[in-house]
């Protein structure tokens, strides 16, 4: 037989992501050509734009992650296309269905 009692749970204060802030230019996510608000139920579109290095080392018994970002509006993005690309840099593609 199982007996159940009841019990209160307290209630928790949680840090989520709210939004996101240009690096560049200070603009912040909540605008139309820039949804980044994961939390609100209407926005289910979202643009990330990230410059990241990703540097894992590995040891015999674990390994650490480290990585650096720069977070761009897709204003400052599209800048930033340009430079490189006038650079003579091209861009890597990816596809996710599971994002």
């Amino acid at each position: 037989m199982h007996i159940y009692k009841k019990r209160v749970i307290p209630q928790r204060e949680e840090e989520v992501f709210s939004e996101m802030v240009c690096d560049f230019c200070g603009n912040k996510s909540n605008r139309k050509d820039w949804p980044a608000n994961i939390n609100k139920a209407d926005n289910f579109n979202r643009i990330e734009t990230t410059v990241e290095i990703k540097i894992i080392e590995n040891y015999p018994e674990s390994y650490e992650c480290r990585s650096e970002n720069y977070h761009f509006c897709p204003q400052c993005f599209k800048k930033l296309r340009e430079w490189l690309e006038g650079q003579g840099v091209l861009p890597t593609y990816n596809e996710y269905s599971n994002c």
